[in-house]
């Protein structure tokens, strides 16, 4: 909604009609019969659209409202976005659950976070969890922030040791190794939204991806306790559906996979199939709720009485010290060794198009080298073998910023084609700023081809 509004925004601005938050939050009041709830605050905050928001039912119906009546979105819109509003997910329990329900999760709401490594990309997965009215809910539900931030590193042996551990102050060790490496740029997220539902029967996240493009589900499978405080949560993430072909997989008949699989490049068919992989994460709390390292003989912990070995968070699934298995360590450190060598090797190669080397270096975040092919000559409007969808939709959706700009300064990138919900790239952009550059040149194009913006069905992909 607020990337709707800003929109809205930018197109009166293209033609000659500015407002002040003030302004817009008085004409919303004007053109729809609501409460006078808008404040201009309330505008500048929704239109910082990249800082995690709660914003109340009824200012959300009002801005719906107004949009639907200057007919910048459609009703069937909103119907669309309420039906994938997981809140409707409940579990029934007698009266005597309720209150530990509640307890239960507001012992989990906080930050997690888990890191991963692979060539010279840091995956940082963040999980942000906010109780929601505890006092009015038997099945209490949280709303949940899924960020997965990709961290560009030149010397990715640092990290390996950090990464593999499993404990809090591994985490503080790889923020410092990031600041260090880290560049000016916005460095490429992709963020879901949505709800937690947890009680001391079952937990689960259900989000819906940024631009309403891909969906994640979180099943918790175990929860650590530090103390009395959720300490970190364990389960495997799987994502959006990835279009696949019966010919990759094993035959139902014979366990083994077909001599001559179909090519990537086919059409889909009645044989086509989808598929998720899911991804096992260990999610720490990021606030130290209590000590969670031993000390030595000459320190006490100054939150706890004396303990043993044995009562320290170990006992709990961490290890002693933080310290990762060393075979394990290594074995990573060699892979990702050879994943680093493979894609210099990728890229130094003459073996490939650009518009190839563009595809992989969106695959694989190396932004600068996405640059250079474009810069070579690739062909911007290209569609992903995997998704079906053009390049721009793949960068749009971590907000590459650096590989963006490029495609815009290319001035070959076709701005007017649509995801399959009829969405233009834009959308799926989360940084405000960015955001609104991308909408101007989107509106820009539209305009030179005599198109409507907010048509939901020019050139589907």
């Amino acid at each position: 909604m607020a990337a709707e509004l800003l929109a809205w925004l930018v197109y009166r601005k293209r033609h000659g009609k500015r407002f002040s938050a003030f302004k817009m939050a008085e004409e919303i009041v004007l053109r729809v019969d609501r409460p006078n709830i808008i404040g201009p605050d309330t505008i500048r905050r929704m239109l910082r659209f990249d800082v995690v928001q709660h914003p109340r039912p009824e200012t959300l119906s009002a801005v719906a409202a107004y949009l639907v009546d200057q007919e910048w979105i459609r009703e069937a819109d909103l119907k669309d976005v309420a039906n994938a509003d997981f809140s409707h997910w409940a579990a029934r329990h007698t009266a005597e659950m309720k209150v530990s329900n509640r307890d239960f999760a507001a012992d989990v709401q906080g930050e997690y976070r888990t890191f991963r490594i692979a060539g010279r990309t840091v995956f940082e997965t963040r999980l942000t969890l906010g109780l929601e009215n505890p006092e009015k809910h038997a099945n209490p539900r949280l709303f949940a922030a899924h960020r997965i931030i990709a961290h560009h590193i030149e010397n990715p042996a640092l990290l390996i040791s950090q990464t593999a551990g499993f404990h809090r102050t591994h985490h503080d060790r790889i923020d410092d190794l990031l600041v260090q490496s880290r560049s000016e740029r916005t460095e490429p997220t992709k963020i879901h939204y949505g709800s937690m539902f947890a009680n001391h029967h079952i937990a689960f996240v259900t989000a819906m991806g940024w631009g309403r493009h891909a969906s994640m589900v979180f099943a918790v499978q175990r929860v650590l306790f530090d103390q009395e405080i959720p300490g970190a949560l364990i389960g495997q993430r799987t994502e959006t559906w990835t279009p696949g072909y019966v010919a990759d997989f094993p035959s139902m008949d014979a366990l083994e996979k077909p001599k001559q699989p179909k090519p990537d490049d086919r059409e889909p068919t009645l044989e086509s199939v989808f598929h998720v992989s899911a991804e096992t994460l260990v999610l720490i709390r990021r606030a130290a709720l209590a000590l969670t390292r031993p000390y030595g003989k000459g320190d006490k912990p100054s939150e706890q009485g004396e303990a043993t070995d044995e009562d320290r968070p170990k006992a709990l699934g961490f290890t002693a010290l933080g310290t990762a298995d060393e075979d394990r360590m290594l074995e990573i450190a060699e892979q990702n060794e050879q994943e680093v060598r493979a894609i210099e090797a990728y890229f130094a190669s003459d073996d490939h198009t650009p518009t190839e080397k563009l595809r992989i270096a969106i695959d694989c975040f190396e932004q600068d080298e996405g640059v250079k092919a474009i810069e070579a000559g690739a062909d911007v409007n290209a569609r992903h073998p995997r998704t079906g969808e053009p390049l721009v939709f793949s960068a749009a959706a971590w907000t590459m910023e650096t590989v963006l700009r490029a495609m815009l300064a290319s001035r070959r990138l076709d701005l007017t084609v649509r995801d399959r919900n009829g969405a233009l790239p834009s959308r799926r952009i989360t940084d405000p700023d960015l955001f609104e550059v991308f909408v101007d040149a989107e509106f820009a194009q539209h305009e030179d081809k005599g198109l409507d913006p907010r048509s939901r069905v020019t050139q589907v992909t």
